[in-house]
């Protein structure tokens, strides 16, 4: 029996409260430095960062992608096997990071920079985006999800870490929060262009072409990351990679 929205919806709140409660007792009590100024030069700091700045900008391509499991992907789900799909559809995805994420995580922190993980993790949704576009049968979509979840599993928490690179230590939440800027606008512009591709796709009767485009969009976003990145030292402990 269904068990309906609004018990989905408590116990995603209550999960909420739950990693709280968890960050609350197991967080370090760290008092931030006194810092003169107002919290807007920290920000300008950041933008005015040349090397940041673009590895921020860079980015938005990867958030437009990371946006499509709600809009594009569903939208395909739907479409090969009605509307029951999105169930199966969103506990593949969350349940794979839930499995996988930590120890996939700290098998690639061991073995390559993170500089390299971050740029294969997008190359992967890449091409997990454009497999999608020739997945006839849900089972065949579903198999392209688990490959898109792979990547995106490993793009935020590089992306942290690199954040945490760029920024000098009296600068990090400045950092962070200018970061968040390509959450933002990709986040944004994902969700109008993915359901926007697929009417295209659609009404040229070419239903690949979205795929393609945002297969496209990751290798785009692949390569300029890899130029963003090129001048960023790497950490001492990770030199010996």
């Amino acid at each position: 029996m269904p068990l309906g929205f609004r018990t989905a919806a408590l116990a995603s709140a209550s999960a909420y409260l739950l990693a709280w409660a968890l960050l609350r007792l197991t967080l370090p009590q760290i008092q931030p430095s006194k810092q003169t100024g107002s919290g807007l030069d920290g920000l300008r700091r950041a933008a005015h960062d040349r090397r940041f700045r673009n590895f921020t900008l860079a980015l938005i391509g990867y958030f437009v992608l990371s946006t499509q499991i709600n809009v594009a992907v569903t939208l395909r789900a739907v479409e090969l096997a009605g509307t029951a799909a999105t169930g199966p559809l969103y506990a593949l995805s969350a349940g794979l990071a839930v499995v996988l994420q930590y120890p996939l995580l700290r098998l690639t922190e061991r073995r390559l920079r993170p500089r390299t993980v971050l740029v294969a993790a997008v190359l992967t949704v890449a091409l997990a985006l454009a497999l999608m576009g020739y997945a006839q049968t849900f089972p065949a979509l579903l198999a392209c999800v688990a490959l898109y979840s792979l990547g995106t599993m490993l793009v935020f928490p590089m992306q942290q870490t690199l954040t945490a690179r760029f920024a000098p230590p009296e600068l990090a939440g400045s950092y962070f929060g200018f970061s968040a800027i390509s959450l933002g606008v990709g986040g944004a512009a994902g969700n109008f262009l993915g359901g926007s591709l697929i009417d295209l796709g659609h009404r040229l009767g070419q239903p690949a072409l979205p795929w393609l485009i945002l297969g496209a969009t990751g290798l785009v976003t692949a390569l300029s990351l890899r130029w963003a990145l090129r001048e960023l030292p790497a950490a001492p402990e990770a030199a010996r990679n």
